[in-house]
């Protein structure tokens, strides 16, 4: 009967485990989802090849999940960090049918601003509605 138990137990516990670890999957997926909605409203677009370079991954680790989100075009850095020293100034870009330097919506460092409002807009009502 005592064995019985611990099977149930066991069972159990791991039950509860897999479905908290749901539970934190689909938040932080929800969360990287908005965080990446924000960050391409204020994504540069010339071609589109930045923003439809960009990824989001969910991942158990050792040390729990772990997401990740960016930009996979291989000069994504270079232009996130860029001084944005132009915005606004309708400097027009090399061929001129790619537009102008900096979009009317584009900011520099548009990733961190993306998670950034997703953090203050949105984190706690996704965290609340995963977890109850």
């Amino acid at each position: 009967m005592n064995r019985d138990f611990d099977e149930i137990n066991r069972k159990f516990s791991d039950f509860v485990r897999k479905a908290k670890g749901l539970k934190t999957e689909r938040a932080m997926t929800q969360m990287l989802i908005q965080a990446g909605a924000y960050s391409a409203e204020l994504t540069p677009i010339a071609t589109s090849f930045l923003l439809n370079s960009q990824y989001r991954e969910v991942r158990l680790t050792m040390e729990g999940w772990r997401g990740e989100i960016g930009y996979g075009a291989n000069y994504a850095a270079s232009v996130h960090g860029a001084s944005g020293k132009n915005k606004g100034k309708s400097v027009s870009r090399t061929p001129a049918r790619l537009g102008f330097v900096w979009g009317p919506s584009a900011e520099p460092q548009f990733l961190d601003k993306g998670v950034m409002l997703m953090i203050k807009t949105d984190a706690d009502s996704i965290l609340r509605g995963a977890y109850g």
